[in-house]
């Protein structure tokens, strides 16, 4: 894992004697930092909202499988809906992670916890409209009336998604640029 590390090259060490007089490495880190463009108190909504998101996604993401239609017994239709929880609980690792993380962030604080929620919504609306298209041609194949609410029940999961990316994006920029 050592060896396959993209963060290797952002922490240094230099020896440091202790009060045995033995030597010993100390790690800091040299790397480039991420300063959020929010304060303490920002900072604490934004991990609410955040959690709440994710919570809330999680949530719709179950809402298509609480419905009884006939393309629950094949495969290909029942097997993409599954893979919506992956992101979803990606993202919830993301939001966790964020609200463990002070306000700078290393660059692998950064990656695991802004990048991994801004990734993990994308991956739910390419798996949403992959939903929603695979229900389509399963309706269109079987003739059955009773899929359309299940394919409506995808555009909750990828509005949710597009909402958040849309807000995010605006925030960062509104707070990057204060003009």
């Amino acid at each position: 894992m050592i060896f396959n590390d993209p963060y290797k090259d952002d922490y240094d060490h230099r020896p440091v004697k202790d009060k045995k007089g033995r030597f010993h490495d100390e790690f800091y880190y040299k790397g480039e930092l991420h300063e959020l463009p929010m304060d303490e108190t920002q900072k604490k909504k934004a991990s609410c909202i955040h959690i709440l998101m994710a919570v809330f996604l999680i949530g719709t993401a179950v809402l298509p499988g609480l419905m009884d239609h006939p393309g629950s017994h094949v495969l290909w239709v029942t097997l993409p809906y599954v893979c919506c929880f992956l992101p979803a609980a990606y993202f919830l690792l993301g939001a966790i992670e964020f609200v463990t993380n002070g306000r700078a962030l290393t660059r692998r604080e950064y990656d695991h916890s802004v990048r991994r929620m801004d990734r993990s919504v994308t991956g739910l609306i390419v798996l949403s409209v992959m939903n929603l298209i695979i229900a389509a041609v399963y309706l269109i194949m079987s003739g059955e009336t009773g899929e359309i609410p299940y394919i409506l029940s995808f555009l909750p999961l990828a509005g949710i998604s597009l909402l958040r990316i849309l807000v995010q994006r605006k925030e960062w920029r509104l707070k990057a640029d204060p003009d």
